[in-house]
């Protein structure tokens, strides 16, 4: 006799399906949230608006001439606030800027981070690391010893900022120490992720290094005092900025520009009249070239194998800058 069919058991079944439904679904959610965003600084290195160069001669606002043969510091203790105000430490990460690589660095994975309201970072190292030995370090890593050397001894610790140069033909070398040096800062932002990487541009002005300091015959100080706290406050609260309108005059002039940064396939290059770009591998051989060109090219790097690379840029035969290119 065939049995009759139970209504009620139609009900379980729906009610089975909504649930694995849903618990699929909360996994999704679950899943997307706690997604890496690989998290990119991109540096736009400048001079009161124009690109920064090397062993160029620049007038300040205050009628000095400087020249710059050396710009590195420091930077840790990064918090990116991120996804409607929270707050992400991006613990153990550094990096050794050298203003002459106008590049991108990778501040590394992080879970959760979609979209990116405001970055807060240090110039210098903190404490805790400061006073650590940097061959304890790997090799490759930016507190581990540095050629020209970035660190100044076990009890002072490291330069957090070495600048080298000229003021109106004298010789200008701040070499800023001190762990009651370590200031902080903090920047908005409005950067959404895409494909699991987000880039936040910071835009460098230098000329402000020298704000409320006279160059103009020449200063030396290595030290904790003096001069070196007025440039790290300079560094504080006059350098870096992250809104392009800060600085319209260099965004529509045509400079040179290398988008996208970290790059799959084609990378492309913008910039005034008789540009070449040649791209190296970290060995110094030639992986691509564009050749002379005027206004814009681009290299096609979907064959490279990822890894970091140097974009040597020149002008009228003549090399300008050397940018960091990521291909991923």
């Amino acid at each position: 006799m065939e049995r009759p069919f139970d209504i009620r058991k139609l009900g379980t079944l729906e009610q089975r399906t909504m649930k694995h439904l849903s618990a699929l679904i909360l996994a999704f959610v679950a899943l997307s949230a706690s997604a890496q965003t690989e998290v990119f600084l991109s540096f736009t290195h400048l001079f009161d608006g124009d690109d920064y160069a090397q062993f160029t001669t620049y007038t300040t606002p205050e009628g000095y001439e400087v020249e710059f043969s050396r710009m590195q510091y420091y930077m840790c203790d990064f918090v990116i606030t991120h996804d409607g105000g929270q707050e992400t430490a991006l613990t153990d990460t550094y990096l050794l800027v050298n203003a002459y690589l106008n590049s991108s660095y990778s501040l590394g994975s992080w879970d959760g981070i979609a979209s990116i309201e405001g970055i807060a970072f240090a110039i210098g190292v903190d404490e805790a690391n400061n006073h650590e030995d940097p061959a304890a370090w790997p090799a490759d890593h930016p507190l581990a010893p540095q050629n020209p050397s970035m660190h100044w001894g076990w009890a002072s610790g490291y330069r957090f900022l070495a600048y080298e140069g000229t003021g109106s033909g004298n010789t200008v070398e701040i070499h800023a120490l001190g762990d009651d040096n370590f200031f902080s800062q903090s920047h908005e932002v409005s950067v959404e992720a895409v494909s699991g990487a987000a880039t936040i541009d910071l835009y460098a002005d230098y000329v402000h290094l020298f704000n409320n300091l006279d160059v103009s015959t020449g200063l030396i100080n290595h030290g904790f005092n003096g001069e070196v706290v007025t440039a790290l406050e300079n560094f504080r609260d006059l350098v870096f900025s992250t809104d392009a309108s800060v600085h319209a005059e260099e965004v529509t002039t045509p400079a040179f520009a290398m988008f996208p940064n970290p790059a799959t396939d084609l990378v492309r290059l913008s910039g005034g009249n008789n540009h070449e770009v040649e791209l190296l591998d970290l060995s110094g051989r030639v992986v691509g070239t564009t050749g002379v060109f005027n206004g814009s090219s681009s290299i096609n790097v979907s064959e490279l194998p990822a890894g970091v690379y140097l974009a040597r840029v020149a002008q009228n035969g003549q090399a300008v800058r050397t940018e960091r290119l990521v291909v991923r």
